[in-house]
């Protein structure tokens, strides 16, 4: 039933998303009370045009990095995607990351196109998938971890930051932990106690999760690809930096960008509207950049995801690719029949 909650999820959501846009409608609201919009104007005008297109051109780079690492951890567990298709549904999942609240509903909506190529390894799907999101997570914490450490003698700013990262770095190595030595608490009683309290999709994915340890180069290598992926997009927010002719040193972008990376993955509102805004402006203003920096960068960042989306919406109308959502719940029945009647040929699977 991984595919049809996951579905049914989103369908059914749509009172908490009409209180997520309101809060974000509220939040820009706010935005546009305490900011200097003269001053986001005149640094967009003085904008350095030739950054800016090198940021832009760098994303692809981004992009295609972030499609092989999807690829080699379908391919890991044999689902033998072309690179061109499966570049086309991550291009559809960045849409859907920006029309689904919190950054993550893009990623459901490629596990049902990425199912549809292979039905009868859902688990297999659902577990690539999400290990490719978690390992870009796991690589903005480390980065975030590492430059906020670094910084430390030469600026006190990021100093209340470091609580925090160190708290997620430690709770990202709990939970590798965990997965990689399932096996042994298995033996225990109170385990079988905290699984049978667990959704029974949550535990599908913990244990597809737990296949990639007879994977562990292709684990390594997705998540040397993250952190090559992450530590590009922290350049990238320089090049915006210098695009708006910003007075920061280029090491605080390294900081400041994996900070508003975990903001925006926050399902409090849609794509983090309105909390990255206050968020960027506050710290864009505690550096010394004026009230208009943080916001200016935020514009210039959603144009970028815009410009990510637009080719996932056209593939997502091509013939052959687009799915309706009748479909979509009909192919979530089959694959829960198939579900169902592989875990009662393997009771324990679970």
């Amino acid at each position: 039933m991984i595919m049809e909650t996951l579905w049914r999820g989103l369908r059914n959501k749509t009172l908490v998303t009409t209180g997520k846009i309101a809060l974000a409608a509220v939040l820009l609201l706010v935005v546009y009370k305490i900011v200097d919009w003269t001053d986001v104007g005149r640094r967009l005008r003085d904008l350095r045009w030739d950054y800016f297109i090198y940021a832009l051109a760098l994303q692809w780079v981004v992009i295609g990095i972030g499609n092989h690492r999807l690829q080699i951890l379908l391919r890991a567990l044999k689902i033998p995607l072309s690179y061109l298709r499966t570049l086309k549904y991550n291009c559809i999942g960045y849409f859907f990351n920006l029309a689904f609240p919190g950054g993550t509903g893009g990623d459901v909506v490629k596990m049902f196109y990425v199912a549809r190529e292979a039905p009868d390894k859902k688990a297999a799907v659902v577990a690539a998938i999400l290990l490719d999101r978690v390992m870009g997570l796991l690589a903005v914490v480390m980065i975030a971890a590492v430059a906020v450490v670094a910084t430390l003698k030469t600026s006190d700013k990021f100093r209340p930051l470091l609580p925090l990262v160190l708290v997620l770095l430690l709770l990202s190595a709990v939970a590798i932990a965990m997965i990689l030595s399932k096996d042994y608490w298995k033996r225990y009683a109170w385990w079988a106690r905290i699984e049978r309290l667990i959704p029974q999709f949550v535990r599908q994915m913990f244990n597809a999760l737990h296949e990639y340890r007879a994977h562990k180069a292709v684990a390594l290598l997705a998540l040397l690809e993250s952190l090559a992926l992450q530590l590009l997009m922290c350049v990238i927010a320089w090049l915006f930096g210098l695009a708006l002719q910003l007075n920061m040193a280029w090491y605080q972008y390294f900081v400041m960008f994996p900070i508003l990376t975990l903001v925006v993955t926050i399902p409090a509102t849609p794509g983090g509207l309105g909390v990255t805004e206050i968020v960027s402006k506050e710290w864009f203003d505690k550096l010394g950049q004026g009230d208009g920096a943080g916001i200016a960068f935020m514009l210039l960042l959603r144009i970028s995801m815009l410009g990510m989306a637009v080719p996932g919406l056209i593939c997502f109308f091509l013939p052959g690719t687009h799915i309706k959502a009748a479909q979509l719940v009909e192919q979530a029945g089959q694959l829960e029949r198939t579900e169902e009647a592989r875990l009662a040929q393997a009771p324990d699977a679970t």
